[in-house]
Order: C-alpha cells, then structure tokens, then sequence
C-alpha cells in the first residue's frame, strides 16, 4: 500500500509504503507526479519505506512506464528505512541513472532526509 505523503516543497513528491504494492498505488503516485510536472520541470521524492510486501506484476509494469517515461524530469531521491537491503539498492540507484541523487537515511534521520531532499 502506498499513501502520498503531504510535503512543504511544491517540486516534491512524499510516498509511505507499507505492504505490498498493487497497480492502484501506482496509479496514485502517476497521478501526483503528472500534476507536479505540470508546475515544475523537474521533481524530487521523498520515500519512507515501512515495510516491503512485494510488487505486484501489474504495478511492476506500472513502475517501469512510470520511470521510462519521467527519468529525465527526477534530480532527486531521499529513502528512509531501516533495511539494510535498501540502503544498498538506493545506492545503486544513484549510480545506475547519473541524473538522479539518490540518498538513503534512517527513520532516525527523517528531519534530514526533508531537509535534503528540499534543498
């Protein structure tokens, strides 16, 4: 499940997902970054990773549309979780697409994952 989480930057999309990712949550996050990118050229996203119940195929196919299509229009990535699988992934994030920063914090650092990903 995925709920969009309100941000106090307008170029930010905020995303809490807890359990496994359906086509509808995908739907939502498309939704929120369309209407983002009709006031901004480029987007950031904060994410808190709650817990990871897997993905759905539909919403696999959804994610993949989803960052083919707007991976120029993303500069920025804050993750929070505790999971060290993650930590590793949000790294080779930022290696894997040059054009996005990817940075990965703790639940502990919340503030400052905020505070970098709006700066």
């Amino acid at each position: 499940m995925i709920d969009l989480i309100p941000m106090d930057a307008g170029n930010v999309v905020g995303i809490r997902i807890a359990g496994k990712i359906e086509k509808d949550d995908m739907e939502k996050i498309t939704g929120a970054i369309d209407e983002k990118l009709k006031s901004y050229d480029r987007l950031r996203i904060y994410v808190e990773l709650e817990s990871f119940g897997g993905l759905s195929f539909e919403a696999l196919i959804e994610d993949l549309k989803l960052g083919f299509s707007h991976i120029r229009e993303f500069e920025k990535k804050a993750v929070v979780s505790d999971k060290t699988w993650v930590a590793r992934l949000a790294d080779w994030g930022g290696k894997l697409i040059p054009s996005l920063e990817v940075k990965h914090f703790s639940f502990e650092e919340k503030a400052e994952a905020k505070d970098w990903v709006r700066s």
